[in-house]
Formats: C-alpha cells, sequence, structure tokens
C-alpha cells in the first residue's frame, strides 16, 4: 500500500480548502500483497478529503506497482461546493 498524500491550489496560490480528490483505477487489477491474491475493482471511486490548507488526509491506496498490469489513476480534484478544479482529469501512476 501507498501513502497518499499533498496539498492542492488554485492557480492563484489560494488552497483548495475543505475540498475533495476522487481516484478511480483505470481498469480491474490483482493485488499481489495480500494471500490470496485479491481483485481491485475499477468501478469503485475513491474520494478523499482536503483539510482548510488544501491537503490530503492522509490515506492508504494500492500503488499501481503493486497491481498487475499496466495501470493509472483518473484523478479529479472539487472545491469545497463541489465544483471541478481542473479543466480535465489527471492521470497518476503510484510507486
Amino acid at each position: 500500500m501507498t501513502t497518499l498524500e499533498g496539498n492542492f491550489q488554485f492557480p492563484n496560490g489560494a488552497p483548495v480548502a475543505n475540498g475533495t480528490v476522487t481516484l478511480l483505477l483505470s481498469w480491474d487489477s490483482s493485488e499481489s500483497i495480500t494471500s490470496p491474491d485479491g481483485v481491485v475493482v475499477a468501478s469503485e471511486l475513491m474520494s478523499f478529503a482536503l483539510d482548510e490548507n488544501g491537503s490530503i488526509v492522509p490515506a492508504s491506496i494500492w500503488g499501481n506497482t503493486e497491481l498487475s498490469g499496466s495501470t493509472y489513476y483518473i484523478v479529479n480534484v472539487y472545491d469545497q461546493n463541489g465544483v471541478p478544479v481542473l479543466k480535465a482529469p489527471l492521470t497518476w501512476t503510484l510507486s
């Protein structure tokens, strides 16, 4: 598992206070950390709160290197009112 952490800002430098970051895995995959191996389902949207500084409250998530195949996460950031901050989603690969 990888610890997800970091912070987000608007273009003017203000934090995305009390916003949300969502991650969606690109497709179903198998993880090889547990015994027996398990399936990580892509259709499960993961949502992480941002604090008043725009920082993700640290959380554990499967790193792409722990999953089978070439997976990635589709990432969106929303302000405290649920309005998208990004013009287009990001793609992240977590090690």
